[in-house]
């Protein structure tokens, strides 16, 4: 959709933003938002729906970040370098390019090469939550590479992300809570659970590495093997879930229900068809045990495994 007139005076001021009033959570809760690309940028240029201006920090009365209009940007431009032959190229679908400059200081080698570096580094699960995204190119045109990270979603739970050659599947299981008794300005928020598997002779494996807790973007392991995503409070740093929050301790006891009532999906996946305990050996190897987890979701193994004992989640004979 691109920007509105609204959104362009939400930039300009803190705590304002156009998200609010939707009834459902959001990644930003503090009003600063856009304002973190000053991190790395003077002067950002957007360039939307016929906005084109720029936040320069260096004019303007001394405090105060003033939009001002610029010459519009070459989208096209932008879009061949973001492009590659297999691309139907269709710059007509770009509403929005938003241009960030790098501070001097950002443009020497060692800053730059760490620039390079944390591009590289992304994961392919950070798509995972960020619904309106499906796909992220990254030209460098020091040395003319692109890396392409790409989201698929298949189908009966399963999403597919490929970085590359690389292409990792999860099995992803969410439920809409009912929020407004928790926090009056949410009526709902989702929460989901997503599983790491592994393709094998067209099969699923899982895969069973430490995983991140998540509020829309990747924030650090607690021992757990799959990931949780839920829109936790955080601290500025955005590092960690805050413990103190009780709408986080809210959202924590939801998740126990949510990863039962996930095993019925994934035994349902059509690779597990012939061989059904193959497939509850599989969910069942992804329980959290207790000691496992640690900081503010230690008590998680211990919920989880009291609601699978009142559950059916094994098979009988007969």
């Amino acid at each position: 959709q691109g920007f509105s007139a609204q959104n362009i005076r939400a930039l300009c001021d803190v705590g304002n933003s156009t998200k609010k009033g939707f009834g459902a959570g959001y990644i930003g809760k503090k009003g600063i938002g856009f304002k973190s690309v000053f991190r790395v940028t003077d002067s950002p240029e957007i360039h939307s729906n016929g906005f084109h201006v720029k936040f320069d920090i260096n004019a303007g009365q001394i405090g105060f970040v003033l939009p001002t209009i610029v010459p519009p940007c070459d989208i096209d431009l932008f879009g061949k370098l973001a492009s590659v032959d297999s691309d139907q190229l269709d710059t007509n679908c770009w509403n929005t390019c938003i241009v960030l400059p790098f501070r001097s200081k950002l443009s020497e080698r060692s800053a730059m090469n760490s620039i390079i570096s944390m591009f590289s580094d992304l994961h392919p699960s950070l798509l995972l939550f960020l619904h309106r995204l499906q796909c992220i190119k990254f030209r460098n045109m020091l040395d003319n590479s692109l890396i392409i990270m790409r989201k698929e979603i298949v189908g009966d739970g399963i999403t597919k992300v490929s970085l590359g050659e690389e292409k990792m599947t999860w099995f992803v299981a969410s439920q809409k809570l009912q929020a407004d008794v928790i926090r009056p300005d949410v009526q709902t928020t989702e929460i989901s659970i997503a599983f790491t598997l592994q393709e094998f002779n067209g099969a699923y494996i899982p895969h069973l590495d430490q995983q991140p807790v998540f509020a829309f973007l990747p924030l650090r392991t607690y021992g757990l093997k799959f990931i949780l995503q839920g829109d936790f409070v955080l601290p500025s740093s955005r590092e960690e879930v805050d413990g103190d929050s009780p709408w986080n301790q809210w959202l924590l006891s939801q998740f126990p229900d949510l990863f039962v009532s996930a095993e019925r999906s994934f035994c349902a996946l059509s690779c597990f068809k012939e061989n059904p305990g193959k497939a509850v050996a599989a969910f069942l190897s992804f329980v959290p045990l207790v000691r496992e987890v640690h900081g503010f979701f230690s008590s998680l193994p211990r919920m989880i495994i009291s609601k699978l004992r009142m559950s059916h989640c094994l098979l009988l004979e007969g």
